[in-house]
């Protein structure tokens, strides 16, 4: 059976390059604002935070010579014969050991790994290479000079940048700022998102579900993939769709967070009341309604802030898959600009379709797939579920989101489209 797509809508033409993703990035993160407010935080708590400066190497890493392996340190002047070659054994250094005071005469160092040279030693011989007896080695071949020896900088050297300002800190950056010698560094605060479920159907899990209601699966979505995300979460009460009330939480989150992040009610519905009561507190509407699916209806904009500063908004789809979608492709890229992070564009990579697409052309498409190797050795993407953008056990099921151009409207099983990995 071919891959077909039931909620086609012939709204948005191939040709609107205004309503894609792209030209809706290109042209509202340059102008997002950063979050200036810069504090030491310790390396052991910085996990997620965004580094406010480069970080530089005032010293090489390594500061000294090193060995790179188990084995035995050797001096160039004690090599004289062909191998194998017998040596005394005039001492021993472990990592940790300074490589210093060894007695000045011929013979060989028992070395191990990472352990500093000895000042008059020239290469290391790896153990394998070698036999010993009792006070001894036998040397079974002869090492070239510098073999087996890490150098002063090999790591990092002295005036590098070690790491760059906008890196959001995870374990191996916090690796490398502690071989720095770090212990606080600079970041960025933490940008404060509030969540905003819309929706008088919504019912919050554990409450009984009365006739005609759902339970509200959107608010954890948001706040939980903005907390993994890094940002600090405001999470508020679920409000019906009374123009009110929806004002009246917007206007609390303002005026407490960097960005506001809302689900439903930005359709052109008469119970779609988000972004009449975001004008009515004196915001605006950036860019409204996109050629993607799902995800169409995506208000992105700003509402007044405290102190004369704009707080961003972003107004999502009710339906949890476009949720997921806009989130993931808009939301996040301009909420990180906010927060420091230098956009880059989702990785892509190239998969097999398992079967025909049949659908109609206007509108770039995310579909749920599972993945499974392929003869050629690309991946073969099926599509989950049965083909609803609102079918959310698809996207649970799902290893990655296939991409379907905007002017694609056939193409045959086995034909080559980008995927999108799932977080």
């Amino acid at each position: 059976m071919p891959l077909t797509t039931p909620d086609d809508c012939a709204c948005c033409g191939p040709q609107d390059e205004n309503r894609t993703i792209e030209a809706l990035l290109a042209r509202l993160l340059p102008d997002q604002p950063v979050v200036q407010d810069v504090t030491l935080c310790p390396v052991r708590q910085a996990r997620g935070r965004v580094l406010a400066q480069d970080l530089s190497v005032a010293e090489p890493i390594p500061a000294f010579r090193r060995s790179a392996m188990d084995g035995y340190a050797l001096r160039a002047q004690d090599l004289s014969g062909p191998a194998p070659l017998t040596l005394p054994l005039r001492g021993r250094v472990a990592a940790g050991d300074s490589g210093q005071g060894l007695p000045e005469r011929a013979g060989a160092v028992r070395i191990f790994t990472g352990a500093a040279l000895p000042p008059d030693c020239d290469r290391v011989i790896m153990q394998e290479d070698c036999t010993t007896d009792g006070d001894s080695v036998t040397l079974h071949r002869l090492p070239n000079a510098g073999a087996n020896i890490r150098l002063p900088g090999d790591d990092l050297a002295a005036g590098a940048i070690a790491l760059t300002a906008g890196t959001q800190l995870g374990a191996r950056h916090l690796a490398c700022a502690a071989t720095l010698g770090l212990a606080n560094v600079p970041v960025r605060r933490r940008l404060q998102v509030a969540v905003l479920s819309t929706g008088s159907e919504l019912t919050e899990p554990g409450q009984p579900l009365r006739p005609g209601a759902i339970y509200n699966s959107n608010r954890f979505l948001l706040a939980t993939r903005l907390e993994e995300a890094g940002f600090d979460v405001l999470d508020l009460p679920t409000v019906r769709d009374d123009p009110a009330t929806v004002a009246a939480a917007l206007r609390r989150a303002a005026d407490s967070c960097d960005a506001v992040v809302s689900s439903g009610g930005v359709s052109v519905g008469d119970e779609d009341h988000v972004k009449g009561a975001v004008l009515t507190l004196g915001g605006r509407i950036d860019h409204w309604r996109l050629a993607i699916k799902p995800g169409k209806p995506v208000a992105v904009g700003a509402l007044p802030g405290p102190d004369g500063q704009e707080c961003l908004f972003l107004g999502l789809p009710g339906n949890p898959n476009a949720v997921f979608v806009t989130l993931m492709l808009i939301g996040l890229p301009l909420l990180r600009a906010r927060a420091g992070i230098p956009y880059r564009p989702p990785v892509r990579f190239p998969v097999r379709i398992a079967e025909e697409i049949r659908r109609k052309a206007g509108r770039e498409e995310y579909i749920s797939v599972t993945l499974r190797p392929g003869a050629d050795g690309l991946p073969v993407a099926e599509r989950t579920g049965h083909g609803s953008s609102a079918q959310q056990s698809a996207l649970v099921a799902a290893d990655a989101l296939l991409v379907i151009p905007a002017d694609c409207d056939h193409a045959a099983a086995g034909t080559l489209f980008p995927a999108l990995p799932l977080p």
